[in-house]
């Protein structure tokens, strides 16, 4: 199995004409754009998310996936990270669960736990790689090790489940807790179900109620019904 998805280089070519301001009106990118052109990747990606959102220019999804590009192949990860978000979607460039993968890659290995979060869902469910649900287990650790709770909330179900990893019904409640306790509606879900029917931990009737309510208060719908009169 390969512990790591190499991406020693990856090249994206593509070429943007993008049409000269009026000399009339003042560019309000002007700075990004200097700063850009000499090679500094925040000032690209700054510029890439004023094109991706409209922000004091028209809305380009193509030139913000250019300007990630660059971004990124000057080691900024979170351009990387919005590159592999483009090539997943579709969004300014041909849809590419490959490549995607590949760019999650570069910035999960950087240390960016989201990008983990997102490589681990494509070994989970086969986009872009080969279905390696050990490897999946892996990513949403090092996912959740590094703040994003969705992670610790997949790499509970891994557990609950023994996917990837040998069963373990107690690690999966205390991976369950940590991500309820970051926020996460679908973690206080799980969490109360195991409280509801003693799985993994002693069975708490009232506990479990009180999470179904977080749950729910957190926009959870399967909390929400559980809490209505049967």
């Amino acid at each position: 199995m390969r512990a790591s998805l190499v991406v020693s280089s990856i090249a994206l070519t593509l070429t943007f004409t993008l049409p000269a301001a009026s000399k009339d009106v003042a560019d309000p990118r002007a700075a990004d754009r200097a700063g850009c052109d000499g090679g500094q990747a925040s000032s690209c990606y700054d510029l890439a998310l004023a094109y991706d959102n409209g922000d004091g220019v028209a809305k380009d999804d193509a030139y913000a996936a250019t300007l990630y590009a660059k971004a990124c192949d000057l080691g900024h990860v979170k351009a990387c990270f919005n590159l592999a978000v483009d090539y997943d979607d579709g969004d300014g460039l041909a849809k590419d669960q490959s490549r995607a993968a590949a760019f999650y890659a570069k910035a999960c290995d950087a240390g960016y736990a989201k990008s983990c979060h997102n490589l681990a869902i494509d070994y989970d469910e086969g986009d872009g790689v080969a279905v390696d649900k050990a490897r999946a287990a892996n990513l949403y650790g090092r996912a959740c090790d590094g703040g994003d709770v969705k992670g610790c909330v997949n790499l509970g179900l891994h557990y609950d489940h023994g996917e990837g990893v040998a069963r373990d019904r107690a690690r999966a409640v205390g991976l369950y807790a940590r991500a309820c306790d970051g926020g996460n509606a679908t973690g206080c879900y799980d969490l109360a179900l195991d409280y509801d029917t003693g799985d993994g931990v002693t069975q708490d009737k009232a506990r479990a109620a009180a999470l179904f309510k977080k749950a729910c208060d957190g926009g959870d719908s399967d909390a929400c019904a559980k809490l209505a009169p049967q």
